[in-house]
């Protein structure tokens, strides 16, 4: 399943692309959507770096109106507004929206890579994209927006492409993931992995491992959302069971899981997630013997966590604020009392949008005409 978003555009490379743990892609395409315009000056380039299991679509278009994933917080007007920045946003490599991955064909062979794709590492999706970005002759980024794996990446990017960046935004991310999540995410796998139809990863696009990925998406959402937030969405009213003896599920909570992962199961190729997954577990940010992550030429950072996220908690954003702050960085860490979980940079606009538009405020130059700046004063931590 290699599915092209209706907006996306691509980049083909005939160069061969040598990955970080060992194999080479000898044909490379990496898929992309833009909004917005690019100024005359080419200054105005915000290059956002999705979670896991988003993709390009950030917000609804003219050639997509679907609304995106980051619908509420990107678009004209809106915290990253489109009206003043060009926004750009790639599909990652070894995904399923586009970009070469598992299901994509070998040349060497005729067939879809599957199981036999190379290992994937965080720091070839920051090559690419950087790659990418330097054939679309941007060669320079205004800001760099990482959220949760997105937040991975960006550090990769930072640290391997010094001076290509001017300000960062990290949000929920980490420079490496803490044991518990890792277990978390090899449960995921292992449950993909166990289901009969797995085939050793050659599965048939007409029966692919559902079932096992129905389960890795209902443990992962139990990862990204909050208890409190699940409590309060599902709370039954009285002590009874929630729903009638005999039926699929008794209870709200249940019907929620199912609904969310069972979409997620169509729409996603589990090599694709596997691969992924196992990305994000095997990347290690580390610090230098100073402190720092050896960035150069970073101006402004904002780092945002959230003290309910239990994936990656707070304390990795903090750690990623003082990495950054060493290497010369000025960095504003904000600790957000958000009940949303790791969610929250996806749902929790009031907490989020000010800070956003603040940051994007005081990093532009020019506001679009009739457009007032507004800032708000912040609790917060500096680096």
């Amino acid at each position: 399943m290699v599915e092209t978003l209706p907006a996306a555009d691509y980049i083909a490379f005939t160069r061969p692309f040598p990955m970080h743990r060992g194999g080479v892609l000898e044909d490379l395409r990496l898929t992309y959507e833009t909004f917005g315009q690019l100024n005359e000056r080419r200054d105005n380039v915000v290059l956002i770096l999705p979670g896991m299991s988003a993709n390009s679509h950030v917000c609804s278009v003219a050639r997509d109106p679907e609304s995106g994933w980051w619908e509420d917080f990107a678009g004209p007007a809106k915290p990253i507004d489109t009206d003043r920045w060009f926004v750009i946003c790639f599909n990652y490599l070894g995904g399923c929206k586009g970009t070469t991955g598992p299901m994509s064909i070998d040349p060497r062979s005729g067939r879809p890579y599957r199981s036999r794709f190379p290992e994937l590492a965080i720091e070839d999706i920051a090559d690419t994209i950087v790659m990418a970005m330097k054939a679309l002759d941007m060669d320079e980024v205004a800001c760099l927006i990482g959220t949760s794996m997105g937040g991975m990446c960006a550090l990769a990017l930072l640290t391997r492409h010094p001076g290509f960046v001017r300000h960062h935004i990290n949000l929920c991310g980490a420079a490496s993931s803490l044991p518990v999540s890792t277990a978390l995410r090899s449960l995921q796998r292992e449950a993909i992995r166990s289901d009969p139809l797995w085939a050793g990863g050659e599965y048939s696009p007409d029966a692919r491992p559902i079932h096992g990925m129905t389960l890795a998406r209902k443990m992962g959402l139990l990862s990204y959302r909050s208890g409190a937030e699940l409590n309060r969405r599902f709370a039954r009213p009285d002590e009874s069971a929630g729903k009638s003896a005999g039926t699929a599920h008794d209870f709200e909570v249940e019907d929620y899981l199912q609904a969310n992962a069972c979409r997620f199961a169509r729409d996603f190729d589990p090599n694709s997630y596997l691969q992924l997954s196992r990305a994000i577990d095997l990347y290690a940010c580390l610090k230098t013997p100073r402190g720092g992550f050896q960035t150069v030429g970073l101006e402004q950072v904002l780092v945002v966590g959230v003290e309910s996220d239990t994936l990656f908690p707070v304390a990795q954003q903090q750690h990623i604020a003082q990495g950054l702050g060493q290497d010369g960085a000025q960095v504003t860490f904000v600790r957000l009392d958000c009940r949303d979980g790791h969610d929250a940079f996806l749902t929790d606009l009031q907490a989020f949008g000010p800070l956003l538009e603040n940051f994007m405020n005081r990093i532009g130059s020019v506001l679009p005409a009739g457009r007032a700046e507004r800032r708000l004063e912040l609790h917060d931590e500096r680096f």
